[in-house]
C-alpha cells in the first residue's frame, strides 16, 4: 500500500473514531447544561466576534450561496447571533429562524437581532425536537461532529424533512472529518454534492458544504 493510501485509510479510521467517541461520551459530556454553562461563564466562549478565523469563514459562507431570493433559512445553532445577523444583513433572504440549545446564547442573540422583524430565534434540542418546516436554506456549521453517528442519522431525516425540495443545505465542518458527515447525507438519494470549499491553510482546516435537495424520481 503506497504513503498516501496509508494516509487516507488512517484518516478514515480517525474520521470513524471521532463520530463513535461524540456517540458513546457527546451525550454526556456536551450535554445541554454543558453549552449553558459555557455561556453564563463567557459572553462569547468560541470567539465569534473577535475571531479572524471566524469571520473568514462566516463570509465564505455566505459566497457559497449559488443565488439570492431564499424565501426561508433555518440556522441550527446560532448561538449569540454574529452569522445570523451577516446573513440577515446580506438581504439574501427573507426570514431566519434560528435555533440553539442554550438559552443564555439566545438571550445574547435576540439582543444583538432585535432590529430585525423577519428573524426569529427558537430554544431548541435538534435531537429531540422537531423543525418547523418547509425551509428552502439550512445552515448547520460546527455541530454536527457533537452527534455522532447515531444521533447525527437522526438529526439528517429532521433536516431533510424540513428542507424544502430545490432547497439549499450548507454544513461547515472540519477537515478531514467533514468527508465522513458529508457521506453520511450523500446517502441520501435526495440530496446531491453541488459544491464544497475546502480551508487547508489555517490552523483548523474546514469544510464548507453545499447541497442540494432534488425532485423525487417518479
Amino acid at each position: 500500500m503506497s504513503k498516501f493510501r496509508w494516509v487516507g485509510y488512517l484518516r478514515g479510521l480517525a474520521e470513524t473514531f471521532v463520530l463513535k467517541f461524540y456517540g458513546l461520551l457527546g451525550p454526556r459530556v456536551f450535554s445541554s447544561r454543558y453549552f449553558e454553562f459555557r455561556y453564563r461563564m463567557r459572553r462569547d466562549p468560541w470567539g465569534y466576534e473577535i475571531s479572524p478565523y471566524e469571520q473568514r469563514k462566516y463570509q465564505q459562507t455566505l459566497s457559497i450561496l449559488p443565488r439570492a431570493g431564499y424565501e426561508r433559512a433555518l440556522e441550527v445553532g446560532c448561538s449569540i447571533g454574529v452569522f445570523t445577523e451577516k446573513l440577515a444583513e446580506s438581504g439574501l433572504v427573507r426570514e431566519i429562524v434560528g435555533v440553539d440549545i442554550s438559552e443564555a446564547a439566545l438571550e445574547r442573540a435576540r439582543q444583538r437581532l432585535a432590529r430585525f422583524e423577519k428573524v426569529r430565534l427558537l430554544r431548541q434540542d435538534i435531537i429531540r425536537d422537531a423543525l418547523e418546516g418547509p425551509f428552502d436554506l439550512i445552515f448547520c456549521a460546527e455541530i454536527l461532529y457533537y452527534l455522532g453517528t447515531k444521533n447525527l442519522k437522526i438529526v439528517r431525516e429532521k433536516l431533510l424533512a424540513a428542507l424544502g425540495e430545490g432547497g439549499h443545505l450548507i454544513l461547515v465542518n472540519p477537515w478531514p472529518l467533514a468527508r465522513a458527515i458529508r457521506a453520511q447525507f450523500l446517502s441520501r438519494p435526495e440530496l446531491v454534492l453541488i459544491q464544497e470549499d475546502i480551508e487547508q491553510k489555517t490552523h483548523r482546516p474546514y469544510a464548507i458544504t453545499l447541497l442540494e435537495k432534488r425532485l423525487k424520481v417518479r
